[in-house]
């Protein structure tokens, strides 16, 4: 009888990521100006469009699926192409290679031989690369290339390129990140560099960073034009999203060049001065690889780089205190301060000398900050008074003077 083989792949085995970035983009965009010669499986990879060219369509659909700005690629949903080997021996088998909705299928018409032995290529669109699911240094045929890595080492006993496969995380995803603490006075815009501490050659750079959404915003990222000639590169951020990581690809479209130092700058609102928040790097890659770099705090810190900062209040209280009234002695109001360092619940109550209740000022939610509340004593009589601050941590308690 006649039969159609099709090909699929199975949902949510990406081992740990689907390995397309910045430098896929790049290549794309420089085979589009026809400086990055493709051979025939890019070709097919390249095309994410799935309308039989390779445009700067291809390139800008890549970098928005990267920061999470559009899930697809093409309006069939295509993320992989399955495509037979050895195609001039499907005549031999009685088989017809059909292309439909982006996909490739045979048709035996009939089946009466066995085809048991024809591979079957996988690719993943968008990875012009090749390096889906394959380790970043057995791809490296020779010594040179591969000491230019870090993470790769030439093993001499079997001449080739060979890894530890516990360096191949990111510090960033490996749940190492470092928070260094950062005291500054409250500003409504606050402005980090990211640095690049030696020179790269940059292909293309993954940013994401992280932030505490209860205390920023994300207000802007720029690029630093004295280290990276903007007219070599385009970038694409999810600046906007608000979903918790700011998402960000550049990516060389002519000559790659060498950079180094701050390449740019990252900036939030903080909406909460009286929060401290986090900030952070959740990757940071240039060519594929873990940079050396990081977010820099030169003269925030005694430190030069980060890979995550906590921003604090300098004028946010370290502890819980309650001020003396003022004035005191008063008539007949007077203002009572208290400093919180963090959010709570807090009741504020007057006492006589005879330790009955007078009155109840507050009793609420506050956030962290220096909090006051006047108190009008024109219905009490002239004497000593005690104001009572209370906090499931602790009670504080001083005493004011009511002339009349």
């Amino acid at each position: 009888g006649n039969y159609n083989l099709s090909f699929s792949k199975e949902s949510g085995n990406d081992c740990n990521g689907d390995y397309i970035s910045s430098t896929d983009i790049s290549r794309i965009a420089r085979h589009v100006t026809g400086s990055e010669p493709f051979n025939a499986d890019q070709e097919i990879a390249g095309d994410v469009s799935l309308d039989g060219t390779i445009s700067g369509l291809d390139a800008s659909l890549v970098a928005q699926y990267i920061v999470g700005l559009d899930s697809n690629f093409n309006d069939v949903s295509t993320h992989w192409i399955f495509k037979p080997a050895n195609l001039e021996t499907l005549s031999s088998v009685h088989a017809e290679l059909i292309y439909e909705n982006g996909q490739y299928k045979v048709d035996y018409q009939p089946l009466v031989f066995d085809d048991e032995n024809r591979d079957i290529y996988a690719y993943r669109l968008g990875d012009v690369n090749g390096n889906y699911c394959h380790d970043d240094c057995h791809q490296y045929i020779s010594e040179t290339n591969c000491n230019m890595y870090d993470h790769c080492w030439w093993d001499n006993e079997y001449d080739e390129c060979a890894y530890d496969d516990n360096d191949q995380l990111s510090r960033f995803n490996s749940g190492q990140v470092q928070f260094t603490n950062i005291a500054i006075d409250y500003m409504p815009v606050i402005t980090l560099p990211l640095i690049i501490s030696g020179p790269t050659f940059m292909e293309g750079m993954d940013i994401e960073i992280g932030y505490d959404e209860d205390v920023f915003s994300p207000h802007s990222i720029t690029f630093n034009t004295s280290n990276i000639k903007t007219e070599r590169y385009n970038s694409v951020s999810n600046l906007l999203s608000r979903d918790g990581s700011i998402k960000t690809v550049t990516w060389a479209i002519d000559e790659p060049q060498i950079v180094e130092g701050i390449i740019g700058e990252v900036s939030f609102n903080w909406n909460n001065k009286n929060k401290s928040g986090k900030i952070w790097l959740k990757d940071f890659q240039v060519n594929d690889e873990p940079v050396v770099g990081g977010i820099s705090i030169i003269g925030l810190n005694d430190n030069h780089v980060a890979d995550g900062v906590n921003i604090i209040n300098s004028l946010v209280p370290g502890g819980l205190s309650l001020h003396q009234n003022y004035p005191n002695p008063f008539n007949p109001q007077t203002t009572i301060k208290w400093s919180m360092p963090l959010s709570g619940i807090v009741s504020l109550e007057v006492y006589n000398l005879q330790g009955q209740l007078v009155e109840l000022l507050f009793n609420g939610q506050l956030e962290a900050g220096i909090h006051e509340q006047i108190w009008d004593a024109t219905a009490y009589p002239s004497g000593i008074y005690f104001y009572r601050l209370k906090t499931h941590e602790k009670t504080l308690q001083k005493i004011m003077l009511l002339l009349k």
